[in-house]
C-alpha cells in the first residue's frame, strides 16, 4: 500500500507533463514555422494559443502558431507576473527607475521601500515625483490603467525570477506625438529586514 501511495504522485506530474506537451503540440505547428517568410510591421497584435503576444498575425503565423484571438495577451501576462511578484513575499527592496517620457526628468529616480512604503527617493528633485509609480505594486497598478485604456503599442518585459517589470512602453495614441510613456527598473535588490 506505501508503495502504491508513493507512487501516485509520480503518476500526476507525469500525467500532468504529457496534457502540457500535448497542449503546446496542438498549439504550434513546428513544421509550419518559417523564420525566412518576411511580415509587415504593422502594430495589429493578436494572442497567441501559447500565450504569447504577436504584433500581428503574419507573425503569429510564421511562428507556427495554429489559433489566436485578436488583442494582445498582456493582461494574462501582468497578472501572471503580479502573482510571481507577490508569492515572493518582498516588502523591503531598493530600486532605480528610470521614466521615458516627453519631459526634463532625465536621470533615475532612486527609490527605497520598506515594508511596503517608500522611506527614500532621490533623483529629479527639481521635477519631484508628483505621479511617479514609486513601489513595485503601484507600477503593476499604473501597467493596467494604461492596458486598459487600450493603447496603439505597448511593450513589457518582467524579471524571469521575481516577477517584477523591468521595462515597459506605452504609446497610447497612433495620432498623438509625444505621450509616449516608458518605465525601466535597474539595480533592483532585496533588503534584509
Amino acid at each position: 500500500m506505501k508503495r502504491l501511495l508513493l507512487f501516485i504522485p509520480f503518476l500526476l506530474a507525469f500525467t500532468c507533463n504529457d496534457r502540457n506537451d500535448e497542449q503546446t503540440a496542438e498549439c504550434i505547428d513546428y513544421e509550419a514555422i518559417n523564420e525566412n517568410a518576411i511580415c509587415t510591421e504593422e502594430y495589429l497584435p493578436v494572442c497567441g494559443c501559447n500565450m504569447v503576444t504577436y504584433s500581428n498575425q503574419c507573425k503569429a503565423t510564421i511562428a507556427g502558431v495554429q489559433s489566436f484571438t485578436k488583442g494582445a495577451c498582456s493582461s494574462v501576462e501582468v497578472e501572471k507576473e503580479f502573482t510571481l511578484w507577490n508569492s515572493m513575499g518582498i516588502q523591503s527592496y531598493s530600486f532605480d527607475l528610470m521614466v521615458s517620457c516627453y519631459c526634463i526628468i532625465d536621470e533615475p529616480y532612486s527609490i527605497t521601500v520598506v515594508e511596503g512604503e517608500p522611506t527614500s527617493i532621490t533623483g529629479n528633485e527639481e521635477w519631484g515625483h508628483e505621479g511617479i509609480p514609486l513601489t513595485i505594486e503601484e507600477l503593476f497598478t499604473k501597467i493596467k490603467d494604461l492596458l486598459s485604456q487600450e493603447p496603439y503599442q505597448h511593450s513589457l518585459e518582467f524579471d524571469p525570477e521575481y516577477g517584477y517589470p523591468t521595462s515597459v512602453y506605452f504609446d497610447m495614441d497612433e495620432q498623438i506625438a509625444d505621450e509616449e510613456i516608458g518605465y525601466t527598473i535597474e539595480n533592483f535588490q532585496i533588503l534584509s529586514d
